[in-house]
């Protein structure tokens, strides 16, 4: 009698992994319980970065696609996953703004004068380790 219930407990317990979902390493959401993503969570600081050395500190443009899709999918994250099209409007939207738009997007207000849209790209250049330190970043090949 033992003998059949280790042999029906094992056959039952064998099945459920065949219906397990498989983890999704390539996004950004997450639900109820989920483990929470955390190698892509500074990505948007580095578009963001990326933008105000090229549109702020004079770096010479570069395309993003190359850098960071290319990187995504290096990891294993193909075109179609979460975080690969959010990365990619993300890019879209950087490449079309210019630096009053980053500004606007970055603060609440509705309308921002030239000296604010100035203000505000050298206090988050400084934050982020001042125009040298960016353009040298942008430059890399990582």
């Amino acid at each position: 009698m033992f003998r059949f219930i280790t042999i029906m407990a094992l056959a039952l317990a064998s099945g459920g992994p065949a219906f397990a979902k498989t983890p999704s390493y390539c996004r950004t959401s997450f639900g109820p319980n989920d483990p929470i993503q955390t190698r892509f969570m500074g990505l948007d600081f580095e578009l963001i970065a990326f933008a105000l050395a090229e549109k702020y500190c004079g770096a010479e443009p570069r395309s993003m696609q190359d850098r960071f899709l290319k990187r995504l999918e290096r990891d294993g994250c193909r075109p179609g996953t979460e975080i690969y099209s959010d990365t990619e409007k993300a890019i879209a939207k950087l490449n079309a703004s210019d630096l009053k738009r980053l500004a606007k997007d970055a603060n609440a207000q509705s309308a921002l004068s030239d000296h604010q849209v100035d203000a505000w790209a050298a206090e988050t250049v400084a934050e982020l380790g001042g125009c040298g330190r960016l353009i040298e970043l942008h430059d890399s090949k990582t």
